[in-house]
């Protein structure tokens, strides 16, 4: 009896003790053998497809002139019946990492469409071989950063009659499209991009005519009215000067017809002997003007006309007319009224800035070394003068009755007039049989006439 009791005692202890560690184990995890391995180094990138076209420098020329030209590297041409001109030399360059193929397409063109009925246009391989712009076609390997050398062909039918006379085509860029080409290989072949196809070109995005000229004649190449998105861009990439004998044309501008803001960068280069104002006329709502970097040496000037200017003759009207680093020096500018060095009559708002004119002869009946004459167009317009230097400057105007030739201004008649940082010096003014201020002024008399309220440096106003 004793021995079952014992034997019962032992066996509520143990399930006691199977109990107790059952709860210990409540609310913990189990765990079996594991182990992993990676294989690290493995990466999914994808390539890229870019494509270039740059000059035989190997300068990108996005957004910049192709010019054709004749035998003489001369971009002033005519076309007619049976002339053949080429562009310079190009060349495709692969600026991505995938191979491409690519095709070149004539775009942006403006005016008299006609014309290319009777144009045939080609692209020329450095070996003279010509292929039809519409069907030329060629790649690029991944591992190829450029092209073979091409220009740009177009041959005049020699059957073109006198329709055809008189007619331009203004704003002309070559477009590349690139594809994908069937040269990279999948797991598989390397057929899976056979059929890949080209981009069309992005008809709404602007492609504002941009052209880098280094002569005269591709200068006023550059220089002319076009209605490809109202803008204009000339960068000068050296120094020029106009031969003996050769007359410049000035570019007019007219935001209802053509160009409604032009850029002209003279990236610190000169032009000498110009004949003419650099920019003729700028009129109407939308019309802007800039010109930065750019000295006019040596210029002679003498138009039969009422406005005359170095680079600007006649803005009326216009939204603004910016000049920033321009010079003016040694030059003759005269008209027959507003007469100026800088620009001859602006009606709107103008912004001159560390600019100079020295050793100049400016002559009409609204003198000033900078401007002939600043006037009122929309009515909340406000020149702004700074860091300007006028020195040993002869300025006569031929007006009689009030005063009006000044160093700086012939005549403001704008709501408001802000100067500063003015440098005069030597210069001589005067007038024939003025009843306004004293003739023969000196230097530090600045604005002949004005009714704006002038801020800033004010000393040598004058108010008559």
């Amino acid at each position: 009896m004793t021995k079952l009791k014992s034997t019962k005692k032992a066996l509520i202890s143990s399930v006691v003790s199977l109990f107790v560690c059952f709860s210990m184990l409540v609310g913990t995890t189990f765990a079996w053998f594991t182990d992993s391995v990676t294989s690290t180094g493995n990466r999914i990138q994808s390539g890229t497809l870019k494509v270039d076209i740059v000059d035989e420098n190997d300068t990108s020329l996005v957004g910049q002139g192709l010019f054709f030209q004749n035998k003489d590297g001369d971009t002033d041409i005519l076309w007619e019946p049976g002339a053949t001109f080429r562009t310079q030399a190009f060349k495709i360059k692969n600026a991505g990492s995938l191979a491409l193929k690519y095709r070149l397409l004539l775009t942006g063109i403006d005016g008299d469409a006609e014309l290319l009925d009777v144009i045939s246009f080609s692209v020329v391989k450095a070996d003279g071989t010509a292929v039809d712009l519409n069907t030329f076609e060629d790649t690029l390997e991944e591992n190829e950063d450029v092209s073979e050398i091409y220009y740009i062909q177009g041959v005049m039918d020699s059957t073109a009659d006198n329709k055809y006379q008189d007619k331009t085509l203004d704003g002309i860029g070559v477009t590349v499209v690139a594809g994908q080409a069937m040269h990279e290989g999948d797991s598989f072949d390397d057929t899976y991009d056979a059929n890949a196809t080209y981009p069309e070109p992005d008809s709404n995005q602007p492609q504002t005519p941009t052209f880098t000229v280094a002569t005269v004649s591709q200068l006023q190449a550059a220089m002319q009215p076009t209605n490809s998105n109202g803008d204009l861009i000339v960068n000068l990439s050296s120094s020029m000067e106009l031969a003996a004998g050769e007359t410049w044309t000035p570019l007019s501008l007219d935001s209802y017809t053509g160009v409604a803001r032009v850029v002209i960068n003279g990236n610190g280069n000169t032009i000498k002997g110009l004949n003419a104002p650099l920019l003729d006329k700028a009129i109407f709502g939308n019309t802007k003007v800039e010109i930065n970097d750019l000295t006019l040496d040596s210029s002679a000037i003498d138009v039969n006309s009422d406005y005359a200017g170095a680079f600007v003759a006649y803005s009326d009207n216009a939204m603004s007319v910016k000049l920033s680093n321009c010079h003016v020096k040694n030059s003759t500018v005269k008209g027959n009224d507003y007469s100026g060095a800088l620009v001859g009559y602006v009606a709107g708002g103008v912004v001159i800035e560390d600019c100079s004119v020295e050793n100049c002869e400016i002559t009409g009946e609204s003198v000033g070394a900078l401007v002939g004459m600043i006037s009122v167009a929309q009515g909340g317009e406000t020149a702004k003068i700074s860091n300007v230097t006028v020195i040993g400057n002869t300025l006569t105007s031929v007006k009689s009755g009030t005063y009006r030739v000044g160093a700086l201004l012939g005549t403001a008649n704008i709501p408001a007039v802000n100067l500063s940082g003015i440098t005069a010096n030597g210069n001589t003014c005067s007038q024939v049989g003025s009843t306004g201020a004293t003739d023969g002024m000196t230097s530090t008399e600045w604005i002949g006439r004005t009714s704006s309220v002038v801020t800033g440096d004010t000393s040598a106003v004058i108010f008559p």
